[in-house]
């Protein structure tokens, strides 16, 4: 499982890196706006979740997005293969902003349902921060790491929080509900002040349909 989680771990920094040009907006901390947005909710009934990101988010949902359009080909040699290997290991949403200078901002929704229930199972959040802290403490690249947990709208969480050595810092919220278990795992090189809180706040579970 470490290995898995360490591939996953690389996935989304390679991730980040991949990201096109994308339009430029005046870069302020959601925890600011947050009570005047009208945040963009979405809902992924089949995927068992729904989550509101600020209006001047953009975003994609992975299954549907064609690579070409969400790729930087300077960056990925191949976008269909690179876009396969992020939904293969349950990658289900996308969103990104950046500031006038560039600085990228992205979060991202991954289903980890499968991951939990490899050997050995998480069953609670203190399984899944012993997998991701053996997983991150195997990584050179990390310089910091912090874990905590926290209780939100969708529960009790567990929050991840890292530096890796060329200066990006992020945070992984693990949400449960049951078997259900979802990252929504957020990072750029300068972190707003509420850490996505308030994106993490707007987190549902969606019952399943079927």
């Amino acid at each position: 499982m470490g290995r898995r989680l360490i591939s996953v771990i690389a996935l989304i920094v390679s991730v980040a890196l991949a990201f096109g040009t994308i339009s430029a907006f005046s870069w302020v901390p959601s925890t600011l706006l947050a009570p005047f947005l009208d945040y963009q909710h979405i809902e992924r009934a089949d995927d068992g979740f729904a989550l509101g990101i600020p209006p001047d988010w953009e975003y994609v949902v992975a299954a549907d997005a064609h690579p070409d359009e969400w790729w930087d080909h300077d960056k990925v040699d191949d976008t269909e293969e690179f876009h396969e290997d992020f939904v293969d290991t349950g990658g289900l949403l996308m969103a990104r902003r950046a500031s006038p200078l560039g600085a990228l901002e992205s979060c991202f929704v991954f289903d980890e349902s499968s991951l939990a229930a490899k050997p050995p199972r998480w069953t609670k959040l203190k399984d899944a921060k012993r997998d991701v802290v053996i997983a991150y403490e195997d990584d050179p690249e990390v310089i910091d790491l912090e874990t905590t947990y926290m209780d939100l709208p969708a529960g009790r969480v567990l929050c991840v929080d890292r530096m890796d050595t060329d200066g990006w810092d992020d945070r992984s919220y693990y949400f449960k509900e049951g078997r259900s278990w979802f990252s929504l795992q957020c990072g750029t090189h300068v972190a707003p002040e509420d850490r996505w809180l308030s994106i993490a706040e707007t987190f549902e579970f969606l019952p399943d349909e079927a």
